[in-house]
């Protein structure tokens, strides 16, 4: 019986052990998370059009010109774990080691844009930063100043359904505006030559990842070195 009883309390505290061991916690670490673009489409590669590459290098490149904030949820299998919002760079996320899939969005007004995330990505003990590589959710507009005296978009309100309007201001020699699909009703023109005129967007195919020039003498949009969107 003695022997028995040893026996049992033997594996008490062999059990007991091993339920200390599951419980250990996962080690977290803390972080920042980044921005970078991709390296095709037309948003994000300069081109024959000098227009473009001066706004591309000061703004695109340097992200001065892209959303400032993301919203992200990290996955494990179809489990969500956790959603974080915040600043690139900036802002600092604290989590256990392991591999996650991220989903999420950056947005901005028709200045910044719209960016959306889809990817894998690994935490280790040694993560200090992981770099999320952007896909344009938005197509860009543009309008040479040296042609158009104003440009102006007309869209559907975010919290109802009239039609607002607002002014597009000049940067480095273009007037621009980035657009999601559907937001955008039309855009009316004033040109130095004396022209005006209305542009339906609906009448339009755009894709995401291009940006797309307005030629005031063919009345339509183009883009130069056509490539392949994101």
């Amino acid at each position: 019986m003695r022997r028995l009883l040893m026996m049992c309390a033997m594996l008490g505290i062999l059990v007991s052990c091993q339920k200390e061991e599951a419980v250990e916690p996962v080690k977290e670490v803390s972080f920042t998370i980044g921005l970078q673009l991709p390296q095709s489409g037309s948003m994000t590669r300069t081109s024959a059009s000098e227009l473009y590459d001066d706004f591309y290098t000061n703004y695109i490149e340097t992200h001065t010109k892209l959303p400032q904030e993301y919203s992200l949820t990290f996955y494990k299998g179809d489990k969500e774990i956790v959603s974080v919002e915040g600043k690139w760079i900036a802002d600092i996320v604290t989590m256990p080691i392991g591999t996650y899939k991220v989903l999420g969005t950056s947005s901005g007004d028709f200045e910044y844009g719209t960016l959306k995330f889809n990817q894998e990505i690994t935490i280790t003990e040694d993560t200090k930063n992981i770099a999320l590589t952007a896909i344009w959710d938005c197509y860009m507009l543009m309008f040479d100043k040296g042609v158009y005296k104003s440009v102006s978009i007309y869209h559907q309100s975010f919290d109802s359904t009239a039609t607002t309007s607002r002014s597009l201001t000049e940067t480095d020699g273009i007037y621009y505006l980035f657009l999601p699909y559907g937001q955008a009703k039309y855009i009316k023109y004033s040109a130095k030559n004396g022209d005006a005129g209305t542009i339906y967007l609906n009448q339009y195919s755009f894709e995401k990842g291009k940006y797309y020039a307005f030629d005031l003498y063919t009345g339509t949009f183009s883009v130069p070195q056509m490539e392949s969107g994101n």
